[in-house]
């Protein structure tokens, strides 16, 4: 008998042909694992960009109403805003919070400004606005106007390298 014969009969193929068994399964299995977990990973990398796309667009609208001056007609989208600020310190840096709560302060400023100023001054007398006080409260307003185009122009560069797709995986 040659070793060709001797090698498939004996205990010696079938042993191989278990570690090949073995080894091929195993790898299957570390496979499946890999991309099980590559999937989740994506899945909890979807779940933060929605999360924080969320605070972004709450923000954005919060601006966009603080820039049009219709606070009365859209107190819903202000009462949300006021938890966004506490959340998002779970999703970005300091820098970002702290930028909300800027946000935050101005509308505020901004929304007492004009309520001020719209309760001084009379659709009847226009005369009132020679007062002093009048004067005031329209400098107060337009200065925190300029403070709430200066934090909308920061709106994009302070959130943008939380929400490039592609580049949050360091974040």
């Amino acid at each position: 008998m040659n070793w060709w014969t001797e090698f498939f009969q004996g205990s010696t193929f079938l042993d191989y042909l278990n570690f090949i068994a073995v080894l091929a399964a195993s790898i299957g299995a570390i496979h499946f694992t890999r991309n099980r977990w590559k999937t989740e990973q994506e899945k909890v990398r979807l779940e933060l960009f929605e999360k924080r796309y969320k605070v972004f667009e709450s923000t954005a609208n919060l601006i966009s109403i603080a820039r049009s001056r219709k606070f009365e007609e859209q107190t819903q989208v202000i009462l949300a805003f006021q938890d966004t600020p506490r959340l998002a310190r779970f999703l970005f840096s300091k820098e970002v919070s702290e930028f909300l709560d800027e946000v935050w302060e101005t509308v505020c400023d901004l929304q007492d400004a004009q309520s001020e100023l719209d309760d001084t001054i009379s659709p009847i007398s226009k005369a009132i606005e020679e007062n002093a006080d009048v004067r005031s409260l329209q400098k107060r307003k337009r200065d925190i106007d300029r403070e709430s185009r200066l934090i909308f122009s920061r709106l994009y560069p302070t959130f943008e390298p939380y929400l490039n797709f592609a580049k949050s995986k360091e974040n």
